[in-house]
Formats: C-alpha cells, structure tokens, sequence
C-alpha cells in the first residue's frame, strides 16, 4: 500500500477536526503534502481547517470522486498518484468574473490543472505575456535601497486589460496624484510574472502564468492577518474580478491579487 493509503488503513478516514500542530508522519500534514503536490495552494501545518477542507472537496470535485471532504480510501489512493497523473486527469475549472472585455469573462481556479489549461505556459511562450501600461508609476525597491520607476508590467494577455482597467480606477480614485499614492505605498511595486513555485510549497505561483501581481511586500508580508492596503484599492482589484490573497481560506497574503479564483 502506498503513503497516504497506509495512513487512511491505520488512522481511519482522516477529516476536519483530526491532529493539532503536526509532526512528520502526522496524517493531516501528509494529506496537505499530497494535495500541495497534486497542485493545490495549501498551508502544511498539520490541522485540518478551512483551507484543507476546500482543498479536499476541489480535489474530489475535478476527480469526480463524491464530494464529500474527508480523505477516505479513494479520495487516498487517487492522491498517492504522482503529480504528473493528477494534473492531467483533473477537470479545469473556472469562475465567471463581472462584465468585461468579451474575451475576460472568467478566471480558473486556483489549481495547476485549471491554470494550465486556462492560462498555457507563458515560461516556455513569452507570446501569452504582454505588456500593462500603468497610468502611474509603480515604484520598486531594491535590495541595495534604490527606487526603480515601472510604467508596464509584464502580465497575461487573457487577464491584460483587466488589471489595466483595476490600474486605472486606483489612479481615479486618488485623483491622478502620484503624491497620494505614494504616501499610502499603494505605488509600492512588488513584482508580476515570475516563474517560481508558492512559498513553502511544490505548487507553481499565479506569478508564473503571468496572472498575479504583488503590492507593499514589506508592509503586507505572507501570513499578515492585517493589511495596509485602503479597502477601495483591494476593491478596484476585485471589481476588475481578481481575488485577494487576504482573503485566502488559509495562510493569508495580503500583499497579492491574481487572476484565479480559490
């Protein structure tokens, strides 16, 4: 038998409300290395909240195994298939987002499986990239202290104009002041395209299709629980359709807006 079947023989089903803060060979961990592996965004920390709990039911939902959340012997056995398998067999879904440019009327989930299929892969053909202009300048910080002006930015083309149309209401509601959106670090540019995995994880980023874009690193670091950023700035992102890391089921990233729906 393999890993995570051995842990369902052994433990039972494993659901919500099993373990605490885990140790290597915790079932719980070993479910959310698994579902990390076969694609999707999760914490490893040994609980089963929320988060896993979603993970789990988009797993059995594009498996077509019943949904039900907890990691019985099927849900196990299909999770124990290498990663390769599992994204290949997974059914791509996607969200319908507000009205729009006639080819932007939806995003993928947050999944391997639904980002490839949706978005392709921009690390092997620049051509799905293109260039965002922004209406004001995004300003980027760099290691050695200096301050780097970004008039574009590098992003998918199937999710271009809604981040320009996000970039143009944020400029409009701060009355075309550069000032103003310096003193609140809303100008404060932390990077788009970037092919590299989720921190702490196997799973590829929304950075690396191009499709996710990163604002006040320092003051909204990963796991904050509290954002800096105005309520109205996160609001003309999610208008435009974007989902905001702050309002990640699990470890939270407020700091994050990408073109892919949890």
């Amino acid at each position: 038998m393999s890993s995570l079947v051995s842990l369902v023989a052994s433990h039972g089903i494993i659901k919500a409300g099993d373990g605490s803060v885990a140790h290597p060979d915790d079932a719980v961990r070993a479910v959310q290395l698994a579902l990390s592996q076969a694609g999707y965004r999760i914490g490893v920390d040994g609980v089963f909240g929320d988060g896993t709990l979603a993970a789990v039911r988009r797993f059995q939902d594009q498996h077509d195994i019943g949904i039900d959340g907890k990691v019985g012997e099927e849900t196990a056995a299909k999770l124990d298939e290498p990663h390769d398998v599992l994204v290949s067999t997974a059914t791509p879904r996607t969200v319908p987002v507000p009205v729009g440019p006639a080819d932007q009327t939806s995003f993928p989930h947050d999944d391997t499986a639904s980002l490839l299929a949706f978005y392709g892969k921009p690390w092997e053909d620049s051509s799905l990239l293109v260039p965002v202009p922004v209406p004001f300048a995004l300003r980027y910080h760099d290691d050695g202290g200096r301050v780097i002006d970004f008039r574009q930015v590098q992003f998918h083309k199937r999710a271009a104009d809604r981040l320009h149309a996000a970039f143009a209401a944020i400029w409009d509601a701060y009355g075309h002041d550069q000032s103003a959106l310096d003193a609140r670090h809303i100008s404060w540019f932390s990077g788009t395209y970037n092919y590299r995995p989720i921190r702490g994880s196997s799973r590829l980023s929304c950075h690396a299709f191009g499709a996710a874009i990163d604002l006040d690193a320092e003051d909204n670091p990963l796991g904050a629980t509290h954002s800096t950023l105005p309520p109205d700035v996160v609001t003309c992102f999610k208008t435009q359709g974007f989902f905001w890391g702050g309002d990640y089921l699990g470890r939270k990233d407020p700091m994050h807006f990408q073109a892919a729906h949890e």
